[in-house]
C-alpha cells in the first residue's frame, strides 16, 4: 500500500468520524461482551481441499488438519478462503481476463475449468464444511478469492472482473459462487448456527464497476444456498462482501462507465454485513484504539460514494501482521515502525529461517505487542463508536500465521513461524470471550 494513500485515507476517516451522528443517521454500535479471535483455513488449489498432508508426525486430510489446529484456540468461528485464478490476456494487461482456471496441488499449469472440475470443487467444499461442523464450529465464513494465474503479485482489487460474464466457457459465478452456494446448502441444518457467505474478497474494481451484477448475485446466492428451504434455514445464512480497508473501489473510476454510485449504494444496502481486510497501519507502540482504524478508513472512503458503514455489522475478514515491507515478499521489516506500517506484507513462502521476520528480537517483541493490544481491544468488545465489529479472522499463512495452524507455515524439520507467547494469549482470550 502506498504511504500517501494510507495517510490520506486515515485523515479523511478521522474528519468523517467527527461529524455529528445525527447527520449520518447512524445507530449506536452497542458492542457488549468480549469478542473471540478466530482463524482461517486458506486453500490455494483444488487439491488442497481434501489432500492428505503430514505435519509434526500427524497425517490427515488437509482441511481436517488445519481446522483441527484452529480448534485448539477455542473460537467457535472459522473462515474458509478458497482461491481460483484468472488467466490474463497478456503480461502487459494483467487485470484483463482471458479465462478462469484452477490449480492442483504440487504446482503445474493452471487448468481451464470443466464441469467435472467445478463439481469436484463443490463436493470437496461440502466435505470441508461438514468437517468444520463436526469439530464444533458454529459460525463458518466462506471467502472466495481469485488471483492472477501468472503473477500472484497483481492484486485482485484491480481485476476487471464482470462476475456474470463467461470467459473461457465459465463465469466467476460458475466457478466460485454456484459451487460454494451448493456446498453451503448441503450443510444447512446440520450444526452450524450461521454461514457468512462473502461473495468476493478485495474485488473493489469489480464491486464498483459492475455493482448491478453483484446486486443481482446477492439475491441469487441467497436463493442458491437456501434452495427450497428458504423459510426454514434463512436464519443460518448471511450474505456480504469483503472489501480492503483502503482503495476500496479499486480502479473502478477508470473503467468506461466509472463507478455506478446509485447501484453501489443499493448493493451495500442489500448486504447483511461487510467484511474488511483489516491491515491499517499501527504505530510502534500499539494501543487498542488503533484497531478500529481499518473500519474508519474504509468508511471514510465509502462515504465519498454516499455509503456508510455506521451501525452495520462489520467483520474483519483478514487480520494480522506479516513483518514485511514489500508486496513482493522479499524485504523484512528492520524496525517496529516499518512492520506496523505495512502489516499486510510479510514472507510468502514456506518457512525459511533466512526469511523469518520474527528472528529479530525487536520485531518479534513488536508483533507480540501488536497482538496483545488487539486482544485487549477485542476483550473490551471491539469498541468503535458508530461501527459494530462483530469478530476478527486471522490470515493464517506463513509469516502471518503466528498460531502455526497452516502446514505451509512449517519447514520439514518442524521449525515454523509460530509464536508460542501469542498462541497462548489467543487461547486464553478465547476461553474468556463471550461472543
Amino acid at each position: 500500500m502506498a504511504r500517501q494513500s494510507a495517510v490520506a485515507s486515515i485523515d479523511s476517516a478521522v474528519q468523517a468520524s467527527k461529524q455529528p451522528e445525527a447527520q449520518k443517521g447512524a445507530e449506536p454500535a452497542n458492542n457488549t461482551g468480549s469478542v473471540q479471535f478466530s482463524s482461517s483455513v486458506i486453500l490455494f488449489d483444488v487439491g488442497d481441499v481434501t489432500a492428505t498432508v503430514r505435519q509434526n508426525g500427524r497425517v490427515a486430510n488437509w482441511c481436517a488438519l488445519t481446522a483441527n489446529n484452529i480448534k485448539q484456540f477455542g473460537s467457535d468461528k472459522i473462515n474458509f478462503v478458497l482461491t481460483q485464478y484468472w488467466m490474463p490476456t497478456s503480461n502487459s494487461t494483467p487485470f484483463d481476463i482471458d479465462y478462469f482456471c484452477y490449480k492442483e496441488r504440487g504446482g503445474g499449469p493452471c487448468r481451464k475449468f470443466t464441469k467435472e472440475a467445478i463439481k469436484r470443487f463443490e463436493e470437496r467444499m461440502t466435505e470441508c464444511f461438514a468437517i468444520a461442523m463436526s469439530q464444533g464450529f458454529k459460525t463458518i465464513m466462506v471467502t472466495p478469492h481469485i488471483d492472477n494465474a501468472v503473477d500472484a503479485y497483481q492484486w485482485r482489487n484491480y481485476a476487471k472482473l464482470n462476475p456474470g460474464l463467461a470467459q473461457g466457457g465459465f463465469s466467476y459465478w460458475d466457478i466460485q459462487l454456484a459451487p460454494l452456494a451448493a456446498a453451503i446448502h448441503a450443510n444447512l441444518g446440520k450444526g452450524a448456527q450461521r454461514f457468512l457467505f462473502n461473495l468476493g474478497g478485495e474485488l473493489g474494481t469489480s464491486f464498483f464497476g459492475w455493482s448491478g451484477k453483484w446486486l443481482q448475485f446477492v439475491g441469487d446466492a441467497r436463493q442458491a444456498a437456501l434452495g427450497k428451504d428458504k423459510a426454514k434455514h434463512a436464519a443460518e445464512l448471511q450474505v456480504g462482501l469483503k472489501i480492503n480497508f483502503e482503495r476500496v473501489p479499486g480502479y473502478a473510476s477508470q473503467l468506461p462507465g466509472g463507478v455506478k454510485r446509485e447501484l453501489a449504494q443499493q448493493l451495500f444496502g442489500a448486504l447483511d454485513y461487510v467484511a474488511i481486510s483489516a491491515y491499517a497501519p499501527v504505530p510502534a507502540k500499539p494501543d487498542p484504539s488503533h484497531f478500529q482504524d481499518s473500519v474508519a478508513i474504509a468508511d471514510g472512503e465509502l462515504q465519498q460514494l454516499g455509503i456508510s458503514l455506521a451501525g452495520r455489522d462489520i467483520w474483519y475478514g483478514e487480520f494480522g501482521i506479516g513483518g514485511g515491507t514489500s508486496q513482493y515478499c522479499d524485504r523484512l521489516a528492520k524496525t517496529p515502525a516499518e512492520a506496523g506500517f505495512t502489516p499486510m506484507y510479510g514472507t510468502c513462502w514456506q518457512y525459511n529461517p533466512a526469511m523469518n521476520p520474527w528472528k529479530s528480537p525487536a520485531i518479534r517483541s513488536y508483533m507480540q505487542a501488536y497482538y496483545a493490544a488487539a486482544l485487549q481491544w477485542l476483550q473490551q468488545g471491539a469498541p468503535g463508536g458508530k461501527w459494530r465489529v462483530k469478530g476478527v479472522f486471522a490470515w493464517n499463512l506463513v509469516s502471518w500465521d503466528v498460531q502455526g495452524v497452516h502446514p505451509l507455515s512449517y519447514a520439514g524439520d518442524g521449525a515454523s513461524f509460530k509464536d508460542d507467547k501469542v498462541s497462548v494469549m489467543i487461547a486464553q482470550h478465547n476461553k474468556a470471550a463471550s461472543r
